[in-house]
């Protein structure tokens, strides 16, 4: 037997006798022979042996094998969106439905709701146009159509 296998066993022994109120001193003294000689090794050697103990003594051993584990590198952190400015192209699959009157207007958003389009018949052409609107012209809108009942029910009003 190896004379970290030993010395790791005889730690052990100690923290399967001593009292629950003694075994955070022992468990400090099994870390810091771990932490001095080789941690993966009796990390590796603690976790095939922690299944073998009771309960209560395995969570003593699971909260130094934790201490021994590498933390893993962070995940990146995604990018974040690009900020939408008015004027910028759209994808239409980007857009939700917001206002729909039969007559012909609509109205639709962003999925972040910063950004209006407004879907309406040209008096002229019969030709539906959109345009976007402004945030002055947004909150005009808003107020003209109050109540009505054609927002959609998820509608950022």
């Amino acid at each position: 037997m190896s004379s970290l296998v030993s010395d790791v066993e005889a730690l052990l022994g100690r923290l399967r006798t001593v009292s629950w109120k003694e075994r955070d001193g022992v468990k400090e003294e099994l870390l810091a022979y771990a932490q001095g000689s080789e941690p993966l090794k009796v990390r590796d050697y603690l976790e095939s042996k922690a299944k073998s103990f009771g309960l209560e003594l395995r969570w003593e051993v699971e909260e130094i094998i934790e201490k021994l584990t590498p933390k893993a590198d962070p995940e990146p952190e995604p990018e974040p969106e690009p900020e939408e400015k008015p004027g910028d192209a759209i994808d239409p699959k980007e857009l939700k439905l917001a206002y729909d009157d039969p007559r012909g207007i609509r109205i639709h958003t962003t999925k972040s709701g910063k950004r209006w389009f407004l879907t309406q018949p040209n008096p002229y052409t019969r030709q539906f146009e959109t345009i976007e609107l402004s945030s002055a012209e947004i909150t005009k809108v808003k107020a003209q159509l109050l109540g009505s009942p054609y927002w959609t029910p998820d509608a950022k009003k």
